[in-house]
């Protein structure tokens, strides 16, 4: 092979966050990749050296098809490489390689905001227009004691200790609503945000906000308390506690959703329509991830300083119960 196309394919690494994986590409294809947001959670760097520890590897291979391999330690591309590196396949790949080391550090992603309060973090969760992003932006605004740690994604490390330290979040300067939960939660609010007194139904209100910053510390926390919120959804304030085989399910499921790829597809350059380049969730998740998983899925369920409830009601007496609990 001629020097000059040598050159052209040779190592590079994609760093993503404190995880490394070696590139066997065109140069000038991976070099396009700089600075480009995976999922909207972080952004990648191309690294033409790294002399450290190699997490993963991902190499691309010419070929008429466009299509995605999984063997059993890397993940070959096949293809147009300006193809397939313009839609969002890689984003999609690295994500889910972050979530599986992850996973072997004792760390789990959730779709939650948060906040905390002292040394205490306080996470909700739940699904689209349940009030969980609402529900924090309303504790940090009226209480000086408690800030912002979460929008909608929150990193949380399982101590051995039965405590958890906070790694990652989507902190930032915005906060995000749907209208119809911010309305029926606090009208001055909503009238500041949207300068209107009409209800407007499932449209995003944006919000400014004053996150803790995590760019250079984690957040150490000796308590958890993990709130399935559903506010608006009964008059009165509906509280369970009991740690069954129902609650737990709720937990596992909102700890494998980003690991198994349930909520992760490549779209299109053009972003109007998603790629149909397989992911395949058994190669991010295999048996040993899945005990990896049990184990801190068991302590969550039951470490002394985690505390689980199902909540309903109005966001006011939510507010009350959660202070107060």
């Amino acid at each position: 092979m001629p020097l000059a196309e040598r050159q052209k394919i040779r190592m590079k690494y994609i760093k993503y966050r404190n995880m490394i994986i070696k590139y066997n590409g065109k140069n000038d294809t991976i070099k396009k990749m700089e600075g480009k947001s995976v999922l909207g959670k972080g952004k990648i760097e191309v690294l033409d050296n790294w002399c450290g520890m190699i997490d993963f590897s991902i190499e691309f291979v010419e070929a008429e098809i466009n299509e995605v391999r999984y063997g059993e330690d890397k993940i070959v591309l096949l293809g147009n490489e300006e193809e397939l590196l313009s839609s969002t396949i890689l984003q999609s790949i690295i994500f889910l390689l972050y979530q599986k080391r992850n996973l072997r550090e004792n760390i789990v992603s959730l779709h939650a905001s948060a906040v905390v309060k002292g040394d205490e973090v306080i996470i909700f969760s739940g699904g689209k227009g349940s009030g969980k992003t609402s529900m924090a932006y309303l504790l940090a605004m009226k209480h000086d004691d408690i800030k912002l740690v979460a929008n909608d994604y929150i990193e949380l490390k399982i101590n051995d200790d039965n405590t958890a330290t906070v790694v990652y979040s989507d902190y930032g300067s915005q906060i995000t609503f749907r209208s119809h939960v911010l309305y029926n939660l606090d009208r001055n609010l909503y009238r500041k945000l949207t300068n209107t007194n009409e209800c407007i139904f499932n449209k995003y209100v944006k919000g400014t906000a004053d996150f803790v910053d995590l760019s250079k510390n984690t957040l150490r926390c000796n308590k958890v308390k993990i709130y399935f919120v559903g506010m608006g959804k009964t008059k009165e304030l509906e509280v369970s506690n009991k740690v069954d085989s129902a609650l737990q399910i709720e937990v596992y499921k909102e700890l494998v959703q980003y690991i198994r790829g349930k909520s992760v597809v490549a779209i299109h350059e053009d972003r109007k329509t998603i790629s149909n380049l397989f992911i395949d969730s058994s190669f991010f998740f295999k048996k040993k991830d899945s005990e990896y998983l049990f184990k801190l899925l068991e302590q969550i369920c039951t470490g002394k300083n985690f505390n689980i409830e199902w909540i309903r009601g109005q966001g006011n007496d939510i507010e009350k119960y959660v202070l107060g609990s």
